[in-house]
């Protein structure tokens, strides 16, 4: 910045004359700044024996040559470069500069072409963002559509903050913008956007997402660049809905969830089994004494051979070698109901092709986080069981012949699927 003197150890900014000024950087490659005490006669001597903060843009990512260039110059009057401000060097060091590490963020939706899915972001800022504060993403432009709202997925959420956000969008490129109505602190968070997945695979340059949190002015508070997005997966279009449950009352232990999954296209790729796994921190605990179904509305029954329950995950097991009929299917079991609602409220369904179908902790990087037989993962956010659901499950109905579900997502509108 122009203004680039932050303080002095100690001190206030601006203290006495000590001052720092941003320079033209034409005669040279490398941003660079002076730092004096001002017109009096004092040269550099206000900096002698104490700390100095300057303030500084960082780059995207660490420099190759990660190194600062500080000299003292007996004057200002000559340009960088030139005979005569080498002569005027009195002074100089080399030292080395810092890593930019970035805010740690993870994106996790479906790696299925063409659906509309949510976009669930995890992550962690080192520092609070004050009120009025505002969280901005970038995505693809691939994507068939990333904003605030969407009648299938309902709206842009924070979950980690138990209050509305307002949210606006812009198409080129894709971006949302959340503004905070009280302090985000500094810790675990998730959100969630609404959206469609790309038809095609990105190239990997584009296929990238940026996550700015920014103060009530504007500036930067953490940045992460190059949040690499999903592959899409082809020959497999599957879609999991908006999670149903049954309200919970005062006295109930626990009550009923339904996963919907719809089979868009009959697949040419095997599935070996779906895997559930609920909210972390606390853990939503599922209720491994209470059943556990699939049933399927429409089309073929899926050849279930096991569904297997533990507190923190179901698996629903296929025959080897099964593709995926066109169809919907209600994966339906209990949750135990929770003394507190979830700070981290994420639900993940994960398409499996192999044994290793598991799922750690949404914040670990992709590769790890994954199983080995993991083929794409479905971010579902979280809901409270005391509120209701937000209307009621499929039922099978006759268009034109076809059984085709209606799905009532409330009494102004209802959303027909037909194939």
């Amino acid at each position: 910045p122009q203004d680039c003197f932050a303080g002095l150890e100690g001190e206030a900014a601006p203290p006495g004359p000590a001052r720092c000024i941003g320079l033209d950087t034409a005669a040279s490659p490398r941003p660079q700044a002076q730092l004096d005490c001002g017109a009096s006669d004092q040269g550099a001597r206000c900096f002698r024996g104490v700390n100095t903060t300057v303030l500084v843009t960082t780059p995207a990512e660490t420099p190759a040559e990660n190194l600062w260039n500080i000299e003292a110059v007996a004057s200002t009057a000559h340009v960088f470069g030139t005979p005569e401000y080498l002569q005027a060097v009195v002074g100089w060091t080399k030292p080395q500069g810092f890593d930019v590490i970035p805010m740690v963020v993870t994106v996790v939706y479906s790696s299925v072409p063409g659906v509309a899915v949510d976009f669930a972001f995890a992550f962690r800022p080192r520092l609070p963002v004050p009120p009025g504060g505002e969280i901005f993403i970038t995505a693809p432009r691939l994507l068939g559509y990333f904003g605030c709202e969407t009648a299938t997925r309902g709206v842009a959420r924070l979950m980690t903050l138990n209050e509305t956000v307002s949210c606006e969008q812009s198409s080129d490129p894709p971006s949302v913008s959340l503004r905070l109505p009280t302090t985000l602190p500094a810790g675990r968070h998730v959100l969630s956007v609404p959206g469609v997945t790309a038809l095609y695979e990105p190239q990997p340059d584009e296929n990238l997402f940026t996550m700015y949190l920014k103060d009530a002015g504007g500036s930067n508070v953490e940045v992460a660049l190059g949040i690499i997005g999903e592959s899409v997966i082809q020959g497999l279009r599957i879609n999991v809905w908006p999670i149903w449950w049954s309200q919970a009352r005062s006295y109930d232990v626990t009550v009923q969830v339904t996963v919907p999954l719809e089979v868009l296209n009959d697949a040419d790729v095997p599935v070996t089994g779906f895997l559930v796994v609920p909210p972390l921190d606390p853990l939503l605990r599922l209720d491994t004494a209470g059943g556990a179904e699939v049933e399927t509305s429409v089309g073929e029954s899926l050849p279930v051979s096991t569904i297997g329950r533990q507190e923190d995950s179901l698996l629903v097991t296929l025959e080897e070698g099964y593709t995926l009929k066109r169809g919907l299917h209600l994966v339906r079991f209990s949750i135990v109901v929770p003394e507190n609602a979830s700070s981290f409220n994420l639900w993940r369904v994960a398409l499996c092709d192999g044994a290793a179908c598991e799922l750690r902790g949404p914040e670990e990087p992709r590769y790890e986080q994954r199983g080995l037989g993991v083929m794409a993962v479905f971010a579902l956010p979280g809901f409270d069981p005391a509120d209701s659901s937000p209307g009621t499950l499929p039922r099978k109905v006759v268009v034109a012949g076809h059984a085709a579900p209606v799905w009532r997502r409330g009494a102004a509108a209802a959303l027909l699927f037909a194939w």
